[in-house]
């Protein structure tokens, strides 16, 4: 269920990242047909040439292209979602709210190594199952070792005065215990009353020729607990490694998220300035747009960059054992929209 929980949250940000994408191409097909409206313009007043007009035309038809491409991009990217989650496409699409900063608690920045590690150790299904089998092997070569002792077996029955039952019990230090009640039952004429008895017998059974077989038993089972160590250690090294890759993932994304915010207040800054200057003639209209164009542009990189901080804290959590449970809470308390 994890990995359900995990492919759906992957899905879902691939839908925020295309309708991001889709809007940054949407401005720039705009722009590039206004471009080339004033490259049109500038021919006819001969102030262009042809060739001029042909790049802005090259231009437009990419630009065309491009929001083609992210259009059929947003649809795949919707397709995958409902159909990772099992349900059929629905006819009106839901509006989806954009990211934003995943809250500190749900982030699992800045944890002890220590307790990521303590969680993984207990949550990991491959090295919980490889400390079972170990134990198992451990169990394995107490039972060789037992095998090869002496057996020390104690036997005893007792029959009272005139019954026609008798009980036997029988125990040994293997742990086996056995009791019989024996009933006896004659068609002939009946004999004089039996007096009571009972019997204990102690009996010690040593295998002193065996062919070295349980000696190679014991060297087996102590050879399969010495693998499965081997094993715990190696998973449990491994998952210290994926651990601390992970936390550097983490901390990455959220340099690089870091990086994007700035940016867009850059371009937000840039695109006030232009429009005051356009407000005052000493910008066109196509430069107003081109400022549109790179703030769409710094947002589609926040969200890119929010979409992967959600993904590297997802991978860690995943890396540490959580569970469904713990999953559904962490990836839920971003709440970026609903559906």
């Amino acid at each position: 269920r994890a990995q359900l929980l995990r492919d759906v949250e992957n899905a879902y940000l691939s839908v925020l990242e295309a309708q991001a994408t889709l809007e940054w191409a949407r401005l720039l097909e705009r722009n590039a047909q206004e471009a080339l409206r004033v490259v049109q313009d500038r021919v006819e007043l001969g102030v262009a040439t042809e060739l001029d007009r042909l790049a802005a035309e090259a231009g437009a038809l990419q630009a065309r292209q491009a929001r083609q491409a992210a259009e059929d991009g947003l649809e795949l990217a919707w397709e995958a979602l409902y159909q990772i989650m099992g349900v059929p496409r629905p006819e009106q699409l839901p509006a989806l709210e954009p990211l934003s900063q995943l809250p500190a608690d749900a982030l699992l920045a800045g944890l002890d190594p220590e307790a990521l590690k303590a969680q993984a150790r207990a949550g990991r299904p491959e090295l919980v199952q490889a400390r079972l089998g170990l134990e198992q092997s451990r169990l394995q070569v107490e039972q060789a070792r037992i095998q090869k002792r002496p057996r020390l077996s104690l036997e005893a029955s007792y029959t009272p005065e005139g019954a026609k039952n008798s009980l036997s019990l029988s125990l040994d230090d293997r742990a086996l215990l056995q009791a019989t009640l024996t009933r006896v039952e004659s068609e002939v004429e009946p004999l004089p009353p039996s007096p009571e008895s009972w019997k204990v017998g102690l009996q010690v059974t040593w295998n002193l020729l065996d062919g070295g077989a349980s000696a190679a038993a014991v060297r087996e089972a102590e050879e399969a607990v010495t693998q499965a160590e081997l094993t715990v250690r190696q998973l449990e090294a491994a998952i210290t490694l994926e651990l601390a890759q992970h936390q550097t993932g983490l901390t990455q994304a959220l340099l690089t998220l870091a990086a994007a915010e700035r940016s867009v207040t850059e371009a937000a800054g840039r695109l006030a300035q232009v429009e005051q200057q356009a407000h005052e003639g000493a910008a066109t209209k196509l430069q107003v747009w081109e400022a549109e164009a790179a703030l769409a542009q710094a947002r589609l990189k926040q969200v890119q960059a929010l979409a992967e901080l959600a993904r590297a804290r997802t991978r860690l959590a995943i890396a540490a054992g959580y569970d469904a449970e713990q999953l559904q809470a962490l990836i839920t308390a971003r709440a970026p929209g609903g559906m």
